[in-house]
């Protein structure tokens, strides 16, 4: 079964730990862009722009080498290094978004994961993980057929190895979660990352 998180302090953490980004580096990124995280920098080599520190107090920042970024300039050159590189993955696959949506297209970008995840388990790999966070309410839109049912089979075939994660705001409650119907709930809040993470390879998406 699916179930509801709220975001905290230490969920977020644990978050950036599925995601690479360990204590002491910083990046700025903006855009749709890979980034190699292997190439990432220390802030003691190349500091931010002082013009840009405020940032660090509010969010992570991580300093990259500008070489180990590469834009993605088209939706379908996006999509397709998402579903190669999720077919590929071999250590871990991270998605934060807000949701993940119902077409054949999305069932392709499942399907691959699903690949990844039945090789990992055909060779004995117990250190493939699978992390997915959407937002409760956009990925629910739709009942029967949503973004949430769409990786049930992953959850149902693979205990152990995929974790699924819903986040709700913790705006909506109340006579708000009682009265506000689907769609419109939404505009209280949502979870509206786009991150995705494929071995030591991360996506961005604006």
């Amino acid at each position: 079964m699916l179930c509801k998180v709220r975001c905290s302090l230490r969920s977020g953490r644990r978050l950036l730990k599925y995601l690479g980004l360990q204590k002491g580096i910083r990046l700025l990124s903006y855009g749709t862009a890979a980034v190699k995280a292997e190439e990432t920098i220390h802030p003691k080599e190349r500091p931010c722009s002082d013009a840009l520190t405020w940032v660090s107090d509010y969010a992570p920042c991580f300093g990259i080498h500008g070489n180990s970024v590469e834009i993605l300039n088209t939706p379908d050159e996006f999509y397709q290094t998402l579903k190669t590189n999720f077919k590929n993955a071999k250590k871990r696959i991270v998605i934060a978004s807000l949701y993940l949506g119902t077409g054949q297209l999305e069932q392709d970008l499942v399907n691959g994961i699903e690949y990844a995840c039945e090789r990992a388990k055909s060779s004995g790999n117990k250190d493939f993980e699978v992390h997915i966070l959407l937002d409760y309410n956009r990925g629910s839109r739709g009942g029967d057929v949503s973004s949430r049912t769409m990786l049930t089979p992953l959850l149902e075939r693979f205990e152990g190895m995929v974790q699924v994660s819903l986040y709700h705001t913790p705006d909506l409650s109340g006579y708000l979660k009682q009265y506000l119907p689907p769609k419109l709930d939404e505009t209280v809040g949502v979870q509206h990352m786009k991150v995705y993470l494929f071995d030591d390879s991360l996506v961005m998406s604006g």
